[in-house]
């Protein structure tokens, strides 16, 4: 039994090692989909409305661009009545990606902004060839990565809850952590049934505060700063179940039991380290 998990340990380490990780400005960047619900039914512009206090800002539409486009519109929206910063068409502190007229999505006009330069806190303008000027409400981005579906004729918005990407990030890390350690709980032969309370009831404590640390900063700051917090998270992780399984569990030795914790916890830990991308990747999809 023992030969199998450390041949397990030393597959999955071995994988750490080979896997090429991806980290500075191939991260996730901030963005933010702007889904346009009845949009209007001729030519129109949409951009982000921001507020600065910069003199110069970044040119986000070259001249080549910036010549292609309608400059009564451009003008609308330059011109608004807030007196705002617009985004795309003035420009912003650093650089900010994205496109005026968007792509047809379904029912529904898709707009992406995205890059370091997005503003947190905007609203949403929408000229037309006709020169009608629509400007909604503030709103802010309360994660890094998030979207708005905005109806045009209403002037309504919605914006998917903070609260479901925290439920979905706490749910797959802590089945994946059932998952993985509960087959090396039996495969080192622990008593579901003497055990097995304190098996679970450790790992939901645990991956509660796990989820604190390294979901927010999942949420909040991509991959790549989730990636950092939980290397840094998972030694006190790996000490404090190593520890409670050993002064709480029954079956085995002191020493057994201290022994699967520490395998459990740095197996458990290298397939959230190589899973932590794909984890990103669905929490996005409803974000």
């Amino acid at each position: 039994m023992k030969k199998r998990v450390i041949l397990l340990v030393s597959v999955i380490l071995l994988t750490a090692v080979f896997t090429p990780a991806v980290f500075a400005d191939m991260g996730p960047k901030d963005s933010l989909t702007v889904y346009l619900e009845n949009p209007p039914d001729e030519l129109y512009y949409l951009d982000l409305l921001y507020e600065t206090d910069r003199d110069q800002v970044y040119p986000n539409l070259s001249e080549d661009e910036l010549a292609s486009l309608d400059n009564d519109m451009l003008n609308a929206i330059r011109e608004n009545k807030f007196g705002l910063t617009a985004a795309l068409t003035d420009g912003t502190g650093i650089p900010t990606f994205g496109s005026l007229t968007g792509k047809s999505d379904g029912l529904c006009m898709k707009h992406t902004f995205s890059y370091y330069g997005l503003p947190d806190t905007y609203r949403i303008i929408i000229v037309t060839e006709s020169g009608r000027v629509h400007v909604s409400e503030e709103y802010t981005r309360k994660a890094m990565q998030s979207s708005i579906t905005y109806d045009y004729r209403s002037g309504t918005a919605e914006i998917p809850p903070l609260w479901t990407q925290y439920a979905l990030q706490f749910l797959y890390t802590f089945l994946m952590t059932l998952i993985i350690e509960g087959a090396i709980f039996l495969l080192s032969r622990f008593s579901l049934r003497r055990d097995g309370a304190v098996f679970l009831c450790v790992n939901l404590i645990t991956q509660i505060a796990l989820s604190v640390f390294v979901g927010h900063a999942m949420i909040m700051g991509g991959s790549v700063n989730s990636f950092i917090r939980l290397l840094m998270c998972e030694p006190f992780i790996l000490i404090a179940e190593s520890t409670a399984f050993a002064f709480l569990m029954k079956d085995h030795t002191r020493a057994r039991r201290i022994c699967f914790g520490i395998t459990a916890n740095l197996v458990s830990w290298i397939t959230g380290m190589l899973t932590n991308g794909i984890l990103y990747s669905i929490i996005v999809r409803i974000a």
